[in-house]
């Protein structure tokens, strides 16, 4: 629900400002957590749940001139939404579980990310295919739906090569009708979505109450607004019909996704682990909680936690507090402000590697005197349980 909720108002509003008028089809979402089964000797031994996906086949929209006066083509207008739509089924996933930023992974993300480390992105058609495929280094699966596409007369947009960023290794394509502007976001072996995973295995799917889920409305609209104004992916559309492109060809849905903030930190079930000081662990995890007994729910703590596959960071536990600051009331977060400021100052202190999981929790709170405080016993702490925390 979230999902479509999202995509159809960001839709309806790119459709008016673009002067067309625009109503949502029947149409198809997969969201899942799959089941990953560990084999022994060609025998399933057991099985875990470790990754969220979604996978939206058919996403479909009626759309009709409202005036002469529309300022996009319908084919470049279709495009336009397939890539806002795209990057969308990443921010759901981690909007709905509230991980970190960036921390699932979508065909434009690919993209985007290859455009910032320089690397070649290549718009294949019938006329350079053969050029394109004797350098590119992705997966045969990858490449036969890729070549599918372009025996179908569609445009392929893609880099050569997988790309990496400090948290994921991903591989993805956009293949574009020429004619319509529809088109397929392929990421990794063939979702047309996006994935996330967790390093966390459990024995039961990893479901999560939808609720407090807040529309990103004011962030779609302002995305629809610049890309009215033609702040647009001039690789994907003004470059569709074009040969063997450069890297520049993505350098304005770079600057698009950097003006939000929306960078492709996210990682897929492909992603390595990274190397941490803290030995072996492939887990990285703890929590930030606001305790007390002015807070009457969830025992009374209002807790956020971490479970990722590299070390969180400074940058990541500050955004942290400050979202477990804004689930406080107006009294419950002045009776903490100077803890939460204490936690804040001993973070951004650590070393650059921060500390290691399995030490003592770290509170921050009352001193003796305050004996209101102590006895309601108002406090924030913090516990790393395993890898790696607050890494600058």
């Amino acid at each position: 629900m979230g999902y479509f909720i999202r995509a159809n108002i960001s839709d309806d509003v790119l459709a008016k400002i673009q002067g067309y008028l625009w109503g949502r089809l029947p149409s198809v979402g997969l969201f899942n957590s799959p089941l990953t089964v560990t084999f022994s000797w060609g025998v399933p031994r057991s099985g875990t749940y470790n990754t969220y996906g979604v996978d939206v086949p058919r996403l479909k929209h009626a759309t009709a001139l409202k005036s002469d006066s529309a300022t996009s083509t319908w084919a470049d207008f279709n495009v336009q939404l397939g890539i806002k739509n795209s990057y969308l089924e990443a921010q759901v996933i981690d909007e709905t579980f509230e991980f970190p930023r960036s921390f699932s992974v979508a065909a434009v993300q690919v993209l985007v990310e290859a455009s910032r480390q320089g690397k070649k992105i290549y718009n294949i058609d019938s006329n350079n295919a053969s050029i394109f495929f004797n350098e590119a280094k992705l997966g045969s699966e990858l490449q036969a739906g890729m070549r599918a596409f372009i025996n179908a007369g569609y445009i392929v947009t893609a880099p050569a090569e997988k790309v990496s960023t400090r948290n994921w290794t991903a591989e993805g394509y956009i293949a574009t009708d020429p004619q319509t502007g529809s088109g397929a976001y392929i990421v990794g072996t063939g979702a047309n979505g996006a994935e996330a995973a967790v390093c966390e295995e459990k024995t039961e799917p990893l479901v999560r109450a939808i609720k407090d889920i807040l529309l990103t409305l004011m962030i779609l609209a302002m995305i629809a607004a610049l890309i009215a104004a033609g702040v647009w992916l001039g690789g994907v559309i003004g470059g569709v019909a074009g040969g063997l492109a450069g890297a520049g060809g993505t350098t304005s849905l770079a600057q698009l996704m950097a003006a939000f903030g929306l960078t492709a930190l996210v990682f897929s079930s492909q992603s390595a682990v990274a190397a941490s000081k803290c030995g072996t662990d492939k887990c990285h995890r703890g929590t930030i909680q606001a305790q007390g007994l002015d807070i009457s729910a969830n025992g009374n703590t209002v807790s956020k936690g971490w479970a990722q596959p590299t070390p969180f960071t400074v940058a990541e536990g500050l955004a942290m507090m400050t979202r477990i600051e804004g689930r406080l009331t107006p009294s419950q977060l002045s009776a903490r402000t100077g803890y939460f400021a204490a936690a804040k100052a001993w973070i951004s202190s650590l070393p650059p590697n921060g500390i290691c999981g399995g030490g003592p929790t770290r509170s921050f709170g009352p001193n003796p005197a305050d004996k209101d405080h102590v006895k309601k016993e108002i406090r924030v702490d913090i516990k790393v349980y395993s890898g790696e925390a607050f890494a600058n």
